[in-house]
């Protein structure tokens, strides 16, 4: 486990002694100073004139290791842009970088070639090579970052445990002569238009730099374009005197689309080879047009739909937002049961680009249910529905009705179970329920006939006496209310009174119907109730 106070503690006493060790301003390229990197404080990357290091982290806990690629190719007395990731994203680290310009197999500290004033995770600069120095061959180069330690001594390059962590690398450095042709005699500076975004009317802008001491009369200049934008531009200076600066418009750019633009330019002072005064640069112009997304708009509700981006630039991130919140990254986005009407926003990294929304429709799901009632055999329905096309009823004995409100006459007494249906584009909602019809016109023949039940309700048995239905011949049966039979039995009375016991008691509490029926299919019909 990493201690961060205990660190300090180690890093003030580390530093105590440096006060005493930094007594030679010389060490030899082959001393690989040590330290601990084993908690991430390395050298992750490092790049110089766009050349980067592929050997990121710790070298195998010792904080030290030599690598032969890369090997960076640089100019005597050039200037050029070094970055560099240190401690893993965590501990801030110091930066400094050797270079064996003469090849004398030392770190002399003229040779320290860069080092940071503070210790940070990233660091940015100039690495500044000397004028004279050795070339063609490869010199040795050495990278430390010293934890929390910083500026690294110019005389330090071979010290072990600056700051108590750290990571040293050596590379190799090759060395060019900077070959000046005798005739140049002006400087060309190419300053790009303003790069807020890549949108119509941005002015491409350059300066020229006469470097001599003598006018310059009528010289031309020439700007060529290529890439998103294929163009040639001239321009004549008049009267330049020595050492001035000139600045010209050169182009006005037209474009909102992204994408990269090569300039090259050209300028002849005085001189008939206008190659030794070009300059050739590279811009990446951010992508300005409008985002446009596009998807499914209109939907039923509980459904999703995608949305995604139709005009995508390699290298941007999309944002989405759902009613205003935030919702997810990616070129496309699913929104998730909906219920209501939504809206979707997208935004791009890019801030040039335009957001764009889409607003979605969200069509509701019908809804149905019912009343009824019936005398003898005509029942009456009355429907209640929302947010439908069309309606239509099913009347459980295979005929159908239309219409919010209807009637039905039915052929035979029972139960039937009735459906109602509203439907619209989204969906069908239906509602169904059961209703009894029972015509007491049956048994008229039996006009002097009682039937007494008792008790009812009832715990268990119920007797049903049948009083003057001499010559009653059928059959009985007991139905709970979804039309289910229950219990059945046969009827022939020979005398003037006949009773049927039935029990209920193996039954839910409720209500549940008696029947019977004679040979002719007349009915009666009584409620027997279970409490």
């Amino acid at each position: 486990m990493k201690i961060t106070n205990t660190r300090w503690a180690i890093f003030g006493f580390v530093a105590a002694l440096f006060s005493f060790s930094n007594v030679s301003a010389q060490c030899l390229v082959t001393t690989g100073p040590t330290n601990d990197c084993s908690y991430g404080d390395a050298i992750d990357n490092i790049t110089i004139d766009g050349v980067s290091a592929t050997n990121a982290g710790c070298s195998s806990g010792s904080g030290y290791s030599s690598f032969v690629t890369p090997v960076w190719t640089l100019d005597l007395g050039g200037s050029y842009a070094m970055s560099a990731l240190v401690g893993g994203g965590t501990y801030d680290q110091g930066l400094s970088i050797w270079i064996d310009i003469d090849n004398n197999g030392q770190y002399d500290a003229s040779e320290q070639v860069y080092a940071s004033a503070t210790a940070a995770l990233s660091h940015t600069g100039t690495v500044s090579i000397p004028a004279t120095g050795v070339t063609g061959i490869p010199l040795p180069m050495r990278v430390m970052c010293t934890f929390n330690f910083a500026p690294i001594p110019a005389g330090n390059a071979c010290t072990s445990s600056q700051g108590s962590y750290g990571e040293t690398e050596d590379y190799m450095v090759i060395l060019n002569s900077l070959t000046t042709p005798s005739n140049v005699e002006a400087t060309a500076i190419f300053e790009p238009f303003d790069g807020d975004c890549g949108d119509v009317n941005d002015e491409v802008w350059v300066t020229i730099t006469n470097i001599t001491v003598n006018a310059e009369d009528t010289v031309p200049v020439q700007l060529n374009l290529t890439g998103i934008i294929t163009a040639t531009y001239f321009d004549t200076i008049f009267n330049m005197a020595g050492s001035a600066v000139e600045n010209l418009m050169m182009a006005t750019i037209d474009t909102e689309a992204g994408g990269v633009l090569n300039a090259e330019l050209i300028v002849n002072l005085g001189d008939d080879e206008p190659t030794d005064d070009t300059l050739v640069v590279t811009i990446n112009i951010s992508n300005a047009t409008d985002l446009s997304i596009s998807g499914i708009d209109t939907i039923c509700s509980g459904d999703s739909t995608m949305i995604m981006v139709d005009n995508l630039v390699s290298g941007e991130t999309y944002t989405w937002y759902l009613d205003g919140v935030m919702t997810t990254t990616g070129n496309t986005y699913t929104t998730g049961a909906l219920t209501n009407a939504a809206q979707v926003s997208v935004f791009s990294d890019n801030s040039c680009r335009m957001a764009d929304t889409l607003d979605i429709v969200v069509n509701p799901l019908p809804t149905a249910s019912f009343t009824s009632g019936s005398v003898d055999d005509l029942a009456s329905f009355t429907g209640t529905a929302t947010d439908y096309d069309s309606v239509y009823w099913e009347f459980g004995d295979g005929t159908t009705g239309t219409g919010l409100s209807t009637q039905h006459t039915y052929a035979q007494n029972g139960v039937y179970t009735v459906c109602f249906y509203a439907v619209n584009q989204c969906d069908t909602a239906v509602f169904c329920d059961s209703i009894t019809i029972f015509s007491t016109i049956g048994l008229d023949e039996f006009a002097n006939a009682s039937v007494s039940v008792f008790p009812n309700p009832t715990a268990d048995e119920v007797k049903i006496e049948l009083v003057s239905f001499e010559g009653l011949s059928g059959n009985w049966k007991v139905y709970n209310l979804d039309g289910k039979e229950l219990q059945s039995g046969s009827i022939d009375v020979k005398s003037g009174e006949e009773s049927i016991v039935i029990s209920l008691g193996q039954y839910a509490s409720g209500t549940y119907l008696f029947k019977m029926n004679n040979e002719n299919g007349e009915i009666y019909q009584v409620e027997l109730v279970r409490n």
